[in-house]
């Protein structure tokens, strides 16, 4: 692999890293104070309280994230920390390329033998769980400090049964372009950054369901 194709890999993954850094500041829990220590509290006669009446629980509101209809892709099965999914037929595992930070690095044979853009790497949050609004206020930013001429906040999506942000990119880098489609995979405890690299050459159409194809695909395993 290339000097200059590891650094193209490395370009999204990296912006997805910052911005789930960016996103790990958390706020502060406050403490309400103490009514019955609050020194301004005024000593009242004690009233006898009538409990409301119950009413049912509302229902949580049906998420608004599209569902994937994507076939599934039927290449590899590509095992993570504590998650699967399956490679685009003809799509290989490098485990030589997926350096810190990224876990995973999958690629296809035009990749590998003719040096196209054409990758799936695998980022691990290291705040844990992410929200989408967090991600999507600062990825932006980031990914237009590493050569993103446009960034693209897309509707989200349903992977493994839950709700994924999903963002596109178009990116110039040492001379060559490529596009950027990504998306937020997140359990209860960790959230993962899942970003697919294409030449120009390919349509957004195109991008888009290869993508899809394989995140139908991803499952927890642990």
């Amino acid at each position: 692999m290339t000097r200059t194709r590891a650094g193209i890999i490395a370009t999204a993954s990296v912006a997805a890293l910052l911005t789930l850094t960016a996103c790990s500041g958390g706020d502060a829990d406050s403490e309400g104070a103490d009514p019955t220590t609050d020194s301004n509290a005024t000593q009242t006669p004690a009233v006898e309280e009538t409990a409301p009446e119950e009413t049912p629980a509302e229902e949580a509101a049906p998420s608004a994230a599209r569902e994937l209809t994507a076939d599934p892709a039927t290449g590899e099965t590509i095992e993570g920390a504590g998650y699967s999914f399956v490679a685009p037929e003809g799509w290989v595992n490098q485990p030589d390329a997926a350096t810190d930070p990224i876990e995973v690095v999958v690629s296809s044979d035009e990749a590998a033998t003719e040096g196209l853009v054409e990758y799936i790497s695998v980022v691990r949050s290291p705040a844990g769980l992410v929200s989408i609004p967090e991600y999507e206020a600062a990825v932006e930013g980031e990914l237009a400090a590493a050569g993103a001429t446009e960034v693209r906040i897309d509707d989200s999506v349903l992977i493994a049964g839950a709700e994924s942000g999903h963002v596109s990119a178009d990116i110039e880098q040492q001379g060559m372009e490529f596009f950027v489609e990504q998306y937020l995979p997140s359990n209860a405890q960790q959230t993962y950054i899942v970003s697919f690299n294409f030449s120009g050459e390919t349509s957004a159409e195109e991008r888009v369901d290869l993508a899809e194809s394989v995140m139908v695909t991803w499952e927890w395993t642990e």
